[in-house]
């Protein structure tokens, strides 16, 4: 039996006055577009965010946090194979056919940091990129390979501050690392609606494409 995310912890809905979320469907974290972003280390940030993409490449251009259907972040603890098994299970529970993309913060070493464990973020990676290109049993039973993007941490911090975040309503109390993988899911979508307005497809190489988001 997959690991369910609701096992975890709680999926956080945004306002339902403008989404088209069924707040009562277990499917709906199944369909409808979603990222996952981590920011590895001896413990790991991760963050769904489930979006709605008709409204996301509004000619209005709404805001980023309007979008966003709903949330969900966890913190990976225990040792690195722990980890990765446990990143497993969430990418199975919400893995399929279309919808999802998953990220990890970019790592780039600061010289200056002698801490033994300053590599682990680099280890971490690794291992998630060969799971995925072994491949991961889905939760309809079909085993697919994934790609994984890459974002820096001061992108990710320069534009969804601590402050923003609160503003928001995307702010988690705790670990830094569960609201830096909050910041890169949030970027994330920045990134999709300025790739899809200078490259028409962006959108559906990266996430695929259902009738039923559009409707």
């Amino acid at each position: 039996m997959p690991l369910m995310i609701t096992d975890l912890s709680p999926i956080k809905l945004r306002s339902l006055e403008d989404t088209r979320w069924q707040q009562n469907c277990e499917d709906e974290f199944q369909f409808w577009p979603r990222t996952i972003w981590f920011d590895p280390g001896e413990s790991t940030g991760a963050t769904i965010a489930w979006f709605d993409p008709a409204l996301l490449f509004r000619s209005d251009i709404p805001p980023i946090g309007r979008c966003v259907m709903a949330w969900w972040t966890y913190q990976l603890v225990g040792n690195r194979n722990k980890q990765i098994e446990t990143a497993a299970q969430i990418i199975q529970n919400i893995g399929g056919d279309s919808g999802l993309s998953i990220g990890v913060e970019d790592f780039i070493l600061r010289v200056s940091n002698k801490n033994r464990n300053v590599l682990e973020p680099v280890k971490w990676t690794a291992a998630l990129e060969f799971l995925l290109w072994k491949g991961i049993i889905d939760f309809d039973g079909v085993k697919r390979k994934r790609w994984y993007a890459k974002q820096s941490a001061a992108d990710a911090k320069n534009r969804f501050e601590d402050s923003r975040l609160k503003l928001e309503n995307f702010y988690t109390p705790g670990p830094d690392h569960i609201r830096d993988s909050t910041r890169h899911a949030l970027l994330w979508l920045i990134r999709l609606r300025a790739e899809e307005s200078r490259r028409k497809g962006f959108f559906q190489n990266m996430h695929g494409n259902e009738s039923g988001w559009w409707e």
